[in-house]
């Protein structure tokens, strides 16, 4: 699949285990953070999104450009950059490797990409390769890790010990796919191009060998405002297709001009950065949120139920009464309210912000799972504490809501384990 050019992002998002932990919010290393707003060549590039398409979504983010020399040795990489974006509500936190590939058919080379970023580490022996300042990396992992650990300021041995809460993206974009006279729609459809869009989205290096009902099954669902642009999803990876036109863009131009002081110069411009256009990498953005929270909200609960399996096998019942007590109005209980919070935010945004794009890849991502289960824990945790909160409890009761919150937390947790 050719295309004039070729933008990527693959990101990781992460929160240290402690929730709204105030200084957190501030990274450790911000030093070599430069806003993105102060960098001429993307700030302008950003205001025209959020102001053009994007509306609220996205604007609870602070974004950064990483102060570090990124280098990716891969065929026609022509540039390479890391951004940062930060929720100030939150100590939710992604960083994204941009790299701008340029032309060509880069499928194989798109798909090695996706394995660096899940860990794979590159052969030693081979040309491919990535460093960052200076400093050879094993793998895009292993580089948006070392990012990790200097702005949270921890040592990068101890990292995913002090920082458990890690989920990656990939955006793989195509301009000028020249597409013919069937359009992208039909461009997308075609035996050759499903397969390749199919190995892109799973990341199988199998693709040519894969049944075209398989590959047609991956890429059924997928999302266009125009019919120049088509947006797929499927599991943590967006594929957009953007054959924005120059007549497109004169006549957007002129529509503006005739009936208003002018555009924005959103249609006209050509953006550098991976699903910036439409919105795609704020959408993205939000996933990775959303993801980190119910991960995070999940953590809380298991880890108040471990503390209190760690309690003496044999309390009276009083003394077991109380702790239930102190659990349910400590730590289970700020989960709790925290997860209802979270929740009621989620049901906002689907109402105020989120379009039918953002829908597709809360649903493709498996997220939208990942959230109903946690709803059902906010039901079965109301039900339970409510129960073990009254001094009338008797000793099977106490047993049966303990019962319940473990299984329930249990369920979640291997919920998104396998998402």
């Amino acid at each position: 699949m050719y295309a004039d050019r070729c933008l990527v992002a693959l990101g990781v998002s992460w929160s240290s285990m402690t929730s709204n932990s105030g200084d957190k919010n501030e990274p450790s290393d911000s030093k070599r953070l430069v806003p993105i707003s102060k960098v001429e060549s993307l700030g302008p590039q950003y205001r025209l999104v959020l102001e053009s398409v994007v509306g609220e979504l996205g604007k609870d983010y602070h974004r950064f450009v990483f102060d570090g020399t990124v280098v990716i040795n891969y065929r026609g990489v022509a540039s390479s950059q890391i951004l940062v974006t930060i929720s100030p509500s939150s100590d939710v936190k992604v960083a994204w490797l941009m790299v701008d590939i340029g032309s060509g058919d880069h499928v194989d080379q798109l798909i090695a990409l996706s394995h660096s970023l899940s860990g794979t580490r590159w052969n030693d022996s081979c040309h491919y390769g990535a460093t960052l300042d200076g400093h050879p990396q094993h793998s895009i992992r292993d580089m948006l890790l070392r990012v990790v650990s200097e702005l949270e300021g921890i040592e990068y041995a101890k990292l995913e010990e002090e920082i458990k809460i890690i989920h990656d993206f990939k955006i793989f974009e195509f301009r000028g796919v020249h597409p013919g006279l069937d359009g992208v729609e039909g461009f997308v459809s075609s035996s050759s191009n499903s397969l390749e869009l199919y190995g892109l989205l799973t990341g199988d290096e199998g693709w040519r060998d894969v049944p075209i009902s398989r590959a047609a099954n991956v890429i059924e669902s997928r999302w266009s405002s125009r019919e120049f642009v088509q947006v797929m999803a499927y599991g943590r990876c967006v594929v957009m297709l953007n054959t924005k036109s120059a007549l497109y863009k004169k006549r957007a131009k002129d529509f503006f001009s005739t009936y208003f002081a002018g555009d924005s110069g959103y249609f006209q411009a050509e953006y550098d950065l991976a699903g910036l256009d439409h919105g795609v990498l704020f959408s993205c953005e939000s996933v990775l949120h959303r993801f980190v929270e119910a991960d995070r909200i999940v953590s809380d609960i298991a880890e108040a139920q471990h503390r209190r399996s760690k309690s003496p096998k044999r309390k009276s019942f009083p003394e077991s009464r109380l702790f239930l007590r102190e659990l349910a109005t400590g730590k289970l209980q700020s989960a709790r309210l925290r997860m209802r919070d979270y929740l009621a935010r989620v049901r906002d945004s689907e109402v105020v912000e989120v379009d039918d794009m953002l829908r597709l890849i809360v649903d493709r991502s498996g997220l939208r799972r990942a959230e109903e289960a946690v709803g059902e824990l906010a039901e079965s945790m109301d039900q339970d504490i409510d129960r073990v909160g009254s001094f009338g409890l008797a000793r099977l009761a106490v047993l049966g809501a303990l019962v319940g919150i473990v299984l329930a937390v249990a369920n979640v947790i291997l919920l998104i384990g396998h998402i």
